[in-house]
């Protein structure tokens, strides 16, 4: 089980949802009104000298451009 499935299952999918787009490589990550971006694959982080982790401005225009990527993406459900 991935991390992923994991926290879905503790959370339910109400309160946590992944989605995967094509346009952008960056993970980002949002929650409390937070949006922190990882500038790589996280599983990766550990195999390399240089990692990113951004935390962006909670901005009104920010949000949207992550709506609109979500709206662009495809939900990946788990069955638990």
């Amino acid at each position: 089980m991935n991390i992923s499935e994991l926290y879905s299952s503790e959370r339910g999918s109400e309160n946590f949802n992944l989605f995967t787009n094509n346009k952008i490589h960056d993970r980002l990550v949002c929650f409390d009104d937070n949006i922190f971006s990882f500038g790589g694959s996280v599983k990766d982080a550990s195999k390399f000298n240089l990692f990113s982790l951004s935390k962006l401005e909670p901005s009104t225009e920010n949000f949207e451009k992550i709506n609109k990527l979500i709206t662009d993406s495809e939900r990946i459900i788990f069955s638990i």
